[in-house]
């Protein structure tokens, strides 16, 4: 038998369908209290009021996404995912995300050291991880 207590869904499965609102009225109506939010779609209803909405409705948010992509080489637009990030983690915090799923980021267009990537990703994560932690955030690194 199913626990639905158990049962989280990604927010990307009715992305085209549903708004933030919508999806968190339509999971709670149909006993799913485990949510995965984009970006995006709480930019879309507000930070504020997507953290209301979801404590309205008893809602688990079981992922943020997403975080990460920290691999241009350009210290210009390193330094901007870096605020990005910040940004998000903020986000996450205030939706009591239990983690942001994190991606670490490919190649540039027109970059081709993958190593050098690796190593601006990990740099990120070590400016990163002392705010996320600070701000009772996991970043979940989504292996890709």
């Amino acid at each position: 038998m199913l626990d639905e207590a158990l049962l989280s869904i990604n927010q990307v499965t009715l992305r085209e369908q549903w708004s933030l609102a919508q999806a968190i009225e339509g999971y709670a109506r149909h006993g799913v209290h485990g949510i995965a939010v984009w970006r995006d779609k709480l930019e879309e209803l507000g930070v504020e009021q997507g953290a209301k909405m979801l404590r309205q409705h008893d809602m688990t948010v079981t992922g943020f996404c997403i975080g990460g992509l920290l691999t241009p080489p350009d210290p210009t637009a390193f330094r901007a995912r870096i605020d990005d990030n910040r940004r998000a983690i903020e986000m996450a915090a205030a939706i009591d995300a239990r983690c942001i799923v994190f991606v670490a980021g490919g190649l540039e267009d027109g970059d081709k050291d993958i190593n050098s990537a690796r190593a601006r990703c990990l740099e990120g994560l070590e400016i990163l991880l002392p705010e996320a932690r600070a701000a009772g955030v996991t970043l979940a690194l989504e292996p890709l």
